[in-house]
């Protein structure tokens, strides 16, 4: 669907009509600008149409939009007669689809309903068939929900415009070609998304085996009392961990507000990656290169409607001086002054007597206070090959390590009262999330930037 929402004029709302000029009045939409505002969260009623441009499914020309997709869901058909329809019901692979797709998301009723479970069976197994480096992998079933239930909700017509509704609709008042095109726009978002990540589910999963040692190492470096609790009490983050990366947070968090979580990976999977090849290829300052994300983390501090949670992030913005203090037993401070990497973004409390430092107590370069701006700029360059996921790839895997770094230091206090394997365990694996709001959400990606500006690029190599 490209057509407008129905809206009585244009929305009075300043967030909304920037949204509705930007995809509906606009002929050619200014990508960069989409990605700014969808890093604080999308309206509803905007999501679908700025999903399926942030994934890189539809071109940003207006007048292109009917044809791409009439095209996709052409071709999206051929594809269901080439491999589906001929599949052999022994297959293993299809065998394994069979199973896991009815046991998906066993609380929400849209997922139970048979036509929904066939949509995914074939979204699944011909993306398989399609990439034999990976074939169908336990949790990839995961991934599709948060399009499908994306696009579905074009459909719906709550008044409440509320994610909830959608996951209660019932499928048969959709007919099967819209049912197909939703199908179709979800199989193309999901392998453009597993695109992004796929060495996360070639053989022994590379990809989230470096992700999780990543993982342990930020949280040595940010929360030692927790790293050392988890090792002393013999937890290994593979143990937890992995289903956090193979799943995206998926069953962590409830449906509507991994949706919502989406919303900045979509914008941030193409921001981590432009800004800083840019800063690399431009020579640009350090300033210059940081303009995008500082804009796109203004939007964040005002994307949620709480007044608390503005007020929360506003109690941590202490200018450029952030006091990293170092946990090896000295009484060393170390001042950050107009360091513009860290300029703007919101530091957290000493609540562990620890600090943001090196595993070697020692700052890194690129939190090192000079008055030498090239210094300054040359110390913030990166490899794309380390940091980066490639050219204009619509997911960063690199933020999702400083997002699971930052759900897991919610955390803390929690898990420090554990005082054995098991306790630590039924924790973490049932973490209460469900009353859960958007200003959960808002409050740990605000924590995750901040960590990915600290560590990022130079010293903590993905």
């Amino acid at each position: 669907m490209t057509q407008p929402p129905e809206t009585n004029g244009r929305p009075s709302d300043p967030k909304t009509a920037k949204f509705h000029k930007l995809l509906y009045e606009d002929e050619m939409i200014d990508l960069n600008q989409l990605k700014l505002i969808a890093w604080g969260g999308i309206p509803f009623k905007y999501r679908p149409l700025s999903w399926r441009l942030l994934i890189g499914y539809l071109p940003v020309a207006k007048s292109k939009r009917e044809q791409q997709l009439k095209r996709k869901r052409d071709e999206y058909d051929r594809l269901i007669e080439q491999y589906y329809n001929d599949r052999l019901l022994d297959d293993g692979m299809w065998r394994q689809i069979h199973i896991d797709i009815p046991r998906m998301q066993p609380l929400i009723p849209i997922f139970q309903q048979p036509r929904v479970q066939e949509s995914f069976e074939r979204i699944l197994y011909i993306w398989s068939i399609r990439h034999p480096a990976s074939g169908y992998v336990q949790g990839m079933n995961d991934l599709v929900t948060p399009f499908f239930l994306t696009y579905l909700s074009e459909f719906s017509n709550s008044q409440s415009q509320q994610l909830q509704d959608v996951e209660n609709f019932d499928i048969s008042l959709i007919d099967d070609t819209q049912l197909r095109n939703i199908e179709a726009d979800t199989y193309w978002s999901f392998g453009k998304l597993l695109d992004s990540i796929q060495n996360n589910y070639t053989h022994a999963q590379p990809g989230i085996q470096r992700l999780i040692k990543m993982l342990a190492t930020v949280i040595s470096r940010v929360d030692s009392d927790l790293h050392n609790h988890l090792k002393n009490n013999g937890v290994d983050y593979l143990q937890f961990a992995f289903r956090w990366m193979n799943n995206l947070l998926i069953r962590e968090l409830p449906l509507r507000l991994v949706v919502r979580l989406w919303d900045s990976y979509l914008a941030e999977g193409f921001l981590a990656t432009f800004t800083p090849t840019a800063a690399m290829q431009a020579n640009a300052s350090s300033i210059s290169s940081n303009q995008s994300t500082t804009t796109a983390y203004q939007n964040l501090l005002t994307s949620s409607s709480s007044a608390a949670s503005h007020q929360h992030l506003n109690n941590h913005q202490h200018g450029s001086n952030i006091s990293l203090t170092s946990k090896s037993g000295s009484n060393d401070h170390h001042m950050l002054s107009s360091n513009n990497h860290f300029e703007g973004f919101p530091t957290r409390p000493n609540n562990n007597a620890g600090a943001i430092i090196p595993a070697n107590n020692s700052l890194p370069t690129s939190a090192t206070t000079t008055s030498n701006a090239s210094t300054n700029h040359h110390s913030n360059k990166i490899s794309s090959s380390t940091w980066n996921n490639g050219s204009e790839t619509p997911f960063s895997a690199s933020f999702h390590l400083f997002v699971c770094a930052a759900f897991l230091k919610s955390w803390s206090k929690h898990l420090l009262r554990e005082q054995d394997f098991q306790g630590i365990m039924l924790l973490l694996q049932n973490l209460p999330t469900y009353h859960w709001s958007d200003q959960e959400i808002v409050m740990m990606l605000a924590d995750a930037y901040h960590l990915k500006e600290t560590f990022s690029p130079s010293h903590l190599r993905i």
